[in-house]
């Protein structure tokens, strides 16, 4: 089955999610494109490499739920990253994440990926992920972003 790439257009907007505040920052900045009649199919937002290992996939799925209720006009694509951790895309699909990106050994990833496709979800190689503004370091994320979305319209990527 061959992959397809983590479908953008917002322009193809993804951002680095460490925490709440960048997922936030990114949905504010869609609103705002949306509000403009600008398309706005959905937003990437992808979890730092790693993040269900450290966090674990019930801080991820809370952090949908939150956001879902919190920007419910917005349609967004939120991918959680398990390494190389096979337990934790297991982890994954039992706390309801259908968006989960695996590094693992090819074997495994062709073993997992049915498993989350019965479960409505889709495992992404990290190569299926576009790139991702990282907005850890910005004083002001939603400034950094408009300024990162403003810079990919001029040059038509990211």
């Amino acid at each position: 089955m061959a992959d397809r790439p983590l479908p953008l257009v917002c322009p193809p907007l993804a951002v680095r999610v460490y925490g709440i505040a960048d997922a936030r920052a990114a949905l504010s900045v869609a609103r705002e494109i949306a509000a403009a009649d600008a398309p706005c199919d959905a937003v990437g937002l992808i979890a730092d490499a790693g993040a269900a290992a450290l966090a674990g996939p019930a801080w991820w799925a809370a952090l949908v739920d939150a956001l879902t209720a919190e920007f419910p006009d917005i349609p967004f694509i939120p991918v959680l990253d398990c390494g190389d951790a096979a337990g934790a895309v297991l982890a994954a699909v039992r706390e309801g994440c259908r968006h989960v990106a695996f590094s693992g050994r090819e074997d495994v990833r062709d073993s997992l990926a049915p498993i989350l496709t019965a479960a409505g979800g889709r495992l992404y190689r990290p190569g299926d992920l576009p790139p991702a503004a990282d907005l850890r370091w910005a004083r002001d994320r939603v400034a950094r972003l408009r300024a990162i979305v403003a810079e990919t319209r001029q040059t038509g990527g990211m």
